[in-house]
C-alpha cells in the first residue's frame, strides 16, 4: 500500500465497516448452513440411534471432508472469475465449462477408487472388526457419491451466488438441511449410519437439481440465453 499510494493514515470508516458487513452477510448466512448441513448427521445419529453408528460414519465422513477441501477450495476462484465476468455471457459459459473438468475429473478418480478399494482407506482401524470395516466402507462409498454429485453441481451454485441471488442459495441449502433432518428422524433409529449417508446424498441431488433449474432460469433471463453444462 505504501509503494502504491504512499503513507497511509489509519482511520476507522463506521459507514464503510457497516456496508461491507451488510454485503457479506448472505455469505455468511450460507456458510453457516452449510456447516450445520454438513454436521448435524453425526449429531443426530448419536441422539437417535447410539454414538456406535455415529463413530461409524464419522470414520467415513472424514475422508469426505478430506476431498471437498479440493473442491471448497477451487470454487472461490471461479467465483472470482464469474464475477469479472458477469456482463460476458459466453466468458462465463466458457469458465463453465472449463471449472466443471477442473473440479469433476479429479474427483471421478478418487470416486472409482473408494466405490472399487474404499476399505483400503481405512488400513489404520487395526482393532476395529470386519464387520465394523465393512459398515464404514459402505457408508464411504455412499458419501462418496455425494461428493461426485457436488463436484458435478456445486459450481452451479457459485455461479448463482455472482448472480446477486445469494439469498435463493441460502434458502435452497436451508431446504436441504430441513429435508435433511427430517430424513434423519424417520430413518436414523432403524437403520443408523447407513441411513445418515443416504439422507446425505438424498439432499444433495435435491439442491444440485434445483441449483441447475434455477441457475439456468436465471441465464436465460439475466444472460440472454447463456447455455449451461458442457459434459
Amino acid at each position: 500500500m505504501r509503494r502504491f499510494f504512499g503513507a497511509v493514515r489509519l482511520q476507522w470508516q463506521g459507514s464503510s465497516a457497516w456496508q461491507m458487513l451488510r454485503a457479506a452477510a448472505p455469505f455468511a448466512v450460507i456458510t453457516l448452513l452449510y456447516g450445520v448441513n454438513e454436521r448435524v448427521d453425526m449429531i443426530m445419529l448419536e441422539r437417535l440411534a447410539s454414538p456406535t453408528e455415529a463413530g461409524y460414519y464419522a470414520g467415513a465422513y472424514r475422508w469426505v471432508d478430506a476431498v471437498m477441501m479440493y473442491i471448497w477450495t477451487v470454487l472461490p476462484l471461479f467465483f472470482a472469475r464469474f464475477s469479472a465476468a458477469i456482463d460476458q455471457p459466453q466468458e462465463q459459459q466458457k469458465l463453465l465449462w472449463f471449472g466443471q473438468r477442473i473440479v469433476t475429473v479429479p474427483m471421478l478418480f478418487i470416486g472409482a477408487f473408494v466405490l472399487f478399494r474404499g476399505e483400503v482407506l481405512f488400513w489404520q482401524f487395526q482393532h476395529s472388526s470386519s464387520h465394523e470395516i465393512a459398515r464404514m466402507t459402505w457408508c464411504l462409498k455412499i458419501l462418496f457419491i455425494n461428493v461426485l454429485v457436488h463436484s458435478f453441481f456445486a459450481l452451479y451454485a457459485t455461479l448463482l451466488n455472482t448472480t446477486a441471488v445469494v439469498s435463493t442459495v441460502s434458502r435452497l441449502v436451508a431446504c436441504s438441511v430441513a429435508l435433511n433432518i427430517g430424513l434423519n428422524v424417520v430413518l436414523l433409529p432403524r437403520f443408523g449410519a447407513v441411513a445418515a449417508s443416504w439422507n446425505t446424498l438424498i439432499c444433495a441431488a435435491v439442491v444440485s437439481v434445483c441449483y441447475v433449474g434455477w441457475c439456468s432460469a436465471a441465464c436465460r433471463c439475466r444472460c440472454r440465453g447463456l447455455r449451461l453444462g458442457g459434459w
